[in-house]
């Protein structure tokens, strides 16, 4: 009998305090890794391209539950892959443009905002201090898996 384990990122195999894996992490994964009896999976809300912080031990994981079981990936094959209707995005966008808000739209390996303004830097610095692409045509060039709602 097989034992299959998921794990998370941000704080169980990525410390964000310290910028990196713990060394400890590392070795139970490699250990875990080696074991015909254990399949290992990672379950984050992060997308591929967000994964590089662990690609030291990317490696190991059979299974990869991305943006919070959006897209499943198995040996880097995608079996799942269910993003945002477009439909849905545009009327989204479409209640923003009346309303005190922006969309932060999230894709695979990209990120973008409809709009720009100091809600939206704000929220982004202290959400993770990075600050997406302008581009209100994102959805249309990018399957876009989840919203960010930042209000003004």
């Amino acid at each position: 009998m097989k034992t299959i384990i998921f794990f998370d990122v941000d704080n169980t195999i990525y410390n964000n305090n310290l910028g990196k894996i713990p060394e400890q992490t590392k070795k139970l994964l490699l250990e875990l890794s080696k074991r015909d009896d254990v399949i290992l999976g990672l379950a984050t809300g992060r997308g591929y391209k967000k994964l590089e912080v662990i690609q030291e031990v990317v490696s190991f994981f059979k299974y990869k539950v991305l943006l919070n079981g959006s897209i499943i990936y198995k040996d880097d094959q995608v079996i799942y892959d269910h993003p945002i209707l477009h439909e849905d995005i545009e009327e989204a966008l479409s209640i923003a443009k009346g309303h005190q808000f922006n969309i932060g739209m999230v894709g695979l390996d990209e990120e973008a905002v409809n709009a720009w303004d100091s809600c939206v830097e704000d929220g982004m610095k202290q959400l993770r201090g990075k600050t997406p692409n302008v581009d209100c045509n994102f959805h249309n060039k990018n399957k876009v898996y989840q919203f960010l709602v930042i209000w003004r």
